[in-house]
């Protein structure tokens, strides 16, 4: 690696391997970091021009600062002492090398984790040889490889003592690190017996903690019999406080370890400084385009999921039309760059009261006369301030890019939306914002303490090095999006499955995700399969998987529970289609030709039951909140699960469905009164569900109804909570019927079968709707001896 120049791994991407029952969840809600990888190449790097940064950007106490923010005592703590460990052969100023640390001159690590005390360090060197490398672990894959560390520390000679009944007089109470020792030591050791005794002492040291890896590759073969690969490399991993107490014998302390982010390659420090003055930093932007154009360049992955390399947006914001101004264009006022326009889009929440949107009474004068920036809500200025930063020219919102009041517009636009986000330069993700009133590039300020580095071996080297005040727990090692609004909204999971290249903005910083992997903003990459979506047909297979995630996010309106997946399910049909491998889209669910999909897309059932029937029933019989027929996930408000393996055992008859548009687009909005016709056996239920018993608390498909009946085990899952007390109630599970669909091809472990299918009700003289679904488990015959009709189900 050149000097001067800071690495960025990115780990390729993996895809989740099949089981026969979820063979997803196992990745569902875990982002995996690897952030000390050995096998990084320089084709999966990111290289950042370091001499390009503002040193002047960070608040920093220099060195002789007497200012207050550091007291005396932590100022000697906390500068590094880098005289220690000089490398001879390099400091020479004619030597053209970049420095390094020579590590073995520094003292070894003295307190290593103990196995006699729980939570405590013992003092004395590790297990490990002369040199102290202590070995870490090996591999086998064709060649031999052995890993070793070792550990060495700067400082850690100046003690300090701290009365817990005096804290306030025995740590500075205006210095910043004081302030937080103060804090520290109260939430550990107040509870302990010993905290109020006059005799207690707390001890502590403060060091800088160096970790040395060394891996050693043997080529296997007769061959290959010659000397053996070996690498090392240095980092400072921590700074240290070491505290000893009380309750702690001599040969033991406590230590809290702290994160230290810098760009001086001298001192080894690779977690990097990527957010000092807010994330429209220069040091940012540069960090941004890289991240952009390496994927762009590099990413093979991400450039096959561009499906149409002459997608134009029908129409975008012209950011760069004033510095005051926006443009809205159409298509034929838009500047190519290639075939394509270079643009960005945005998702973000729109919250409860959005002010601006085109409509079209005032999309004439968006497009003559231009938006304002002043006045418009703040996630779109912000929008627009990195876009112009990033140097694109062009901008897509939903509110401002779609006539918002007009049906035929917005469907239209609502199928374009895969191309839009796939097409897209990147996607400005504005995660930390509930509305869109609110800004995402504003954020509460990191707890740094800041020191300015000169080194005393190389007088030309200086810098600056954050410490994390926080604790390792302050900041984490992947940026959690779990807890943002943005992140249950439903239309903003579209925007997260089609974007190829994404900024995602959160509170604790930002992270670039693409196809190839998740780069968060302070170091570490990571991978996120479950949110991936890539060019062919294996995307059918993920289609569960995507509904269960989709469907647990809240929308506004239930007649747009459709409207907010059709940009991912036409990319599936386009690839299914140029794969050879057509399958129809019904209303959220795939009709294949041997109907297994399609079986196991009708066997889904309401991770929370409605609360009662009426509610449940309201968007099957309500024109206004209708969007799918009954037997769609998309005509229930609650989450859905599916049964993942199915072997159907009926039919469709004559044209595959009647589903009819609402306005324009069927798989938009479907017509009231669409339906399908089924041909299966059909029996009706011998008993009531609820005269069974209910399991809300099943390890997998809870919220179910138990009835047992001769030879057989009968579960229901129905789409509501019954009132026990309601006499309709009480007809209506006696009219109940069950619609068989699927039989398990094998035997379960106690040697009986397993039926699968639809809990009907019928709703006059000619059709059904579906209300729930069913497990047979015993004798099969029961259901199978059941006359074969065809249903219609609306």
């Amino acid at each position: 690696m050149a000097p001067g120049l800071q690495k960025f791994l990115l780990l390729p991407h993996s895809s989740p391997d099949s089981s026969p029952d979820s063979p997803y969840e196992q990745f569902v809600g875990h982002v995996v970091v690897d952030n000390d990888s050995d096998n990084e190449s320089e084709a999966d790097s990111i290289q950042i021009e370091r001499s390009s940064w503002n040193i002047d950007e960070f608040d920093v106490v220099a060195a002789d600062a007497t200012n207050g923010i550091l007291c005396k005592s932590c100022l000697k703590d906390l500068i590094i002492k880098d005289g220690l460990a000089r490398d001879a052969s390099t400091v020479d100023d004619s030597v053209k090398e970049t420095p390094t640390l020579d590590l073995s001159r520094l003292r070894p690590k003295e307190w290593h984790n103990a196995l006699d005390i729980h939570g405590s360090y013992a003092r004395g060197r590790g297990k490990g040889d002369a040199s102290g490398w202590i070995h870490s672990g090996s591999q086998s894959h064709g060649n031999q490889i052995e890993g070793h560390y070792r550990e060495f520390c700067i400082g850690g000679d100046n003690e300090r003592i701290a009365t817990p009944s005096k804290l306030s007089e025995s740590l500075a109470t205006k210095c910043q690190f004081c302030a937080k020792l103060k804090e520290l030591f109260c939430k550990e050791y107040s509870e302990c017996s010993w905290w109020e005794r006059s005799d207690s002492e707390l001890r502590f040291y403060v060091q800088y903690e160096w970790v040395q890896r060394r891996t050693t590759i043997s080529e296997r073969g007769e061959e290959n019999e010659g000397s053996p690969q070996v690498r090392t490399r240095g980092k400072l991993n921590c700074l240290e406080v070491i505290v000893q107490h009380t309750g702690l014998d001599h040969d033991h302390a406590n230590v809290y370890k702290f994160d230290v982010e810098a760009w001086p390659d001298w001192l080894m420090i690779t977690r990097s400084p990527l957010d000092p003055s807010g994330p429209v930093s220069d040091m940012n932007i540069q960090f941004m385009k890289h991240c952009i154009d390496k994927c762009i360049k590099d990413h093979e992955g991400c450039r096959e999921k561009l499906s149409n390399a002459q997608f134009i947006p029908t129409r975008l914001l012209d950011v760069k039309a004033s510095n005051d101004m926006v443009r809205l264009v159409g298509r034929n006022g838009i500047l190519l760059r290639g075939s394509q326009p270079k643009y960005a889009t945005l998702s973000y929440c729109w919250g409860s009261a959005l002010t601006q949107k085109t409509t079209k009474g005032n999309i004439e004068e968006y497009s003559k006369a231009g938006i304002a920036v002043h006045g418009m809500p703040q996630t779109f200025k912000d929008a627009i301030k990195i876009v112009r930063k990033l140097g694109i020219r062009y901008l897509w919102i939903d509110a401002l890019c779609i006539i918002q009041d007009q049906a035929e517009d917005w469907e239209a636009e609502s199928v374009k939306m895969c191309d839009i986000f796939a097409h897209a330069y990147v996607t400005i993700s504005a995660a930390i914002s509930s509305s869109c009133s609110e800004s995402f590039l504003e954020r509460s300020p990191r707890n740094l303490s800041s020191v300015r580095f000169h080194s005393s071996v190389k007088p030309k080297i200086s810098s600056v090095y954050s410490i994390q005040l926080d604790g390792r727990e302050g900041f984490p090692k992947s940026i959690n999006l779990g807890d943002s609004r943005w992140c249950t909204r439903a239309w903003v999971w579209q925007e997260q499955i089609m974007s190829t290249r994404q900024l995602i903005f959160a509170e604790k910083g930002f992270q670039f995700r693409c196809n190839n992997g998740i780069r968060l903003g302070r170091g570490p990459t990571t991978n996120d399969p479950e949110m991936t979506l890539n060019n062919g047909t294996s995307n059918i297979n993920y289609w569960e998987v995507f509904l269960k995630e989709f469907t647990k996010r809240s929308i506004t309106f239930r007649a747009d529970r459709l409207a907010a997946v059709p940009g991912v399910a036409k990319y599936i049909h386009s690839s299914l289609e140029e794969a050879g491998n057509p399958m129809k889209y019904l209303a959220g669910l795939w009709l294949d030709s041997k109907l297994e999909k399609f079986c196991s897309h009708l066997l889904w059932m309401c991770d929370k039951p409605a609360s009662s029937y009426e509610k449940m029933s309201t968007a099957l019989l309500d024109e206004d909140q209708y969007c799918a027929p009954s037997w769609s996930w998309a005509s229930r408000e609650k989450g859905v699960d599916f049964r993942w393996k199915s072997r159907a055992v009926f039919k469709v008859m004559g044209q595959p469905c009647d589903l009819q548009p609402y306005c324009s687009e069927a798989m938009v909005r479907a017509k009231y009164g669409s339906s399908i016709v089924l041909r299966s056996y059909m029996k009706q239920t011998p008993v009531k569900p609820t005269s069974g018993h209910f399991n809300q608390d099943a390890k997998r498909w809870a919220n179910r109804w138990e009835v047992s009946i001769p030879n057989n085990t009968l579960y229901l899952w129905l789409d509501w909570l019954p009132a026990m007390e309601d006499p309709e109630e009480m007809d209506r599970q006696d009219n109940l019927e069950l619609l068989l669909l699927d039989v398990a091809p094998t035997f379960d472990s106690d040697g009986k079968g397993s039926a699968y299918g639809l809990l009907l009700l019928k709703f006059g003289d000619l059709h059904y709707r579906r209300v729930g679904m069913f497990q047979l488990h015993g004798d099969l015959k029961w259901l199978e001896g059941a006359p074969c009709c065809d249903v219609k189900i609306m």
